[in-house]
């Protein structure tokens, strides 16, 4: 197979900024540790993304840009907690999936996963003898590449290139400078407390129900749908569950759990921009250890809260958000900051029982 010039230079570029740097061992690296030896200035450098574009584009933080959409602890922390990188160059309007685009938004995000294209097969959801193990698909103004090549999991996403070949050729420089990178596999750290595997092991639907003061039933229900998004592998290797707490039939919320285990860090780095619905507010329950911290943020009327709770290195958020307008159910019977205590409780009891 000859190779093109310009994917030879994509290789001269990644193997000098290799030898350059060196591969991070996991034993020398701080959480989280990458698989790939590629960060996102060494992928800008192999593959100048910003001139795809017909207008300046710049470096962002998804994690940033989630945080100010959701409030949720971003999937871009999940994705760089299983060691995978995301990038994105734009004009500043997210462009990291379908959910968060803003009209106007120009620029490239890229979510990669090494290792991981048995969960792009579950995304597919088909039959690898007969799908492809790379797609690339336009519509106007918006390309996505999809990749299971090189035995990883890779989404890039395109907005506003100056066109739809110029965006496909970005896709794929994207991929090769990727493959031609070092990489190691994902192995899910061990910690003194661990964090239980499922949303029903960290706080009992019983006593979700108990707390919110319901009369209704309550179940789990994935954050991520049934779609197995690249952030759906992530969050399964690090196992980090996200859920909504909801009747048998998923009709009426009772608020929502998401997790990153070993994630203080990620909190750390986002904890000035945790200023919604209100301002973090310190709480505590019997049974936090030395070190472990908690806070709530609720709007005055305390219609809206969300405990931020690190116990043990974990990040654990909780959502009681108000009532669903579009349906006019409500499952939240009591003062939603006063039902934090108790949910906390039961964090922290199953964070630290044996």
């Amino acid at each position: 197979m000859s190779i093109s010039p310009r994917t030879a230079a994509i290789a001269a570029s990644v193997s000098a900024l290799a030898l350059v740097i060196g591969f991070v061992s996991p034993a020398s690296a701080a959480l989280p540790v990458p698989s790939s030896n590629l960060t996102c200035t060494k992928l800008a450098a192999a593959t100048n993304p910003t001139a795809a574009f017909p207008e300046p584009v710049g470096r962002q933080d998804l994690a940033v840009e989630e945080i100010a959409l959701y409030n949720a602890i971003p999937d871009a922390e999940i994705i760089r907690q299983a060691g995978g990188l995301v990038c994105e160059w734009s004009n500043g309007l997210p462009i990291y999936d379908d959910s968060a685009r803003s009209e106007g938004s120009v620029g490239v995000s890229v979510e990669y996963l090494p290792f991981a294209a048995s969960g792009y097969w579950r995304w597919v959801v088909g039959d690898p003898a007969l799908d492809p193990p790379e797609t690339f698909n336009c519509l106007p103004d918006s390309c996505i590449l999809a990749s299971s090549i090189g035995g990883d999991y890779l989404m890039v996403t395109i907005e506003g290139a100056i066109s739809d070949a110029v965006a496909e050729r970005l896709a794929h420089e994207i991929r090769v400078a990727l493959q031609l990178g070092q990489k190691t596999p994902f192995v899910p750290p061990h910690y003194a407390a661990e964090l239980d595997h499922t949303c029903d092991q960290i706080v009992r639907p019983v006593v979700w129900r108990a707390a919110v003061q319901t009369s209704t039933t309550l179940t789990t229900w994935p954050v991520d749908g049934w779609e197995w998004r690249l952030t759906a592998s992530a969050r399964a290797a690090v196992r980090a569950p996200g859920c909504e707490y909801s009747d048998l039939f998923d009709r009426y919320g009772a608020g929502a759990l998401f997790t990153l285990p070993g994630g203080r860090w990620a909190f750390r780095h986002l904890r000035p921009l945790l200023t919604s619905p209100g301002a973090l507010t310190p709480i505590t329950v019997p049974g936090m250890q030395a070190g472990d911290t908690a806070y709530t943020r609720c709007d005055s009327s305390h219609t809206s809260c969300i405990l931020d709770a690190l116990i043990a290195t974990h990040w654990v958020q909780v959502h009681l958000p108000g009532p669903r307008r579009e349906d006019g159910g409500d499952l939240i019977r009591r003062d939603r900051l006063a039902a934090m205590s108790p949910i906390l409780s039961e964090i922290v009891l199953q964070i630290y029982s044996p």
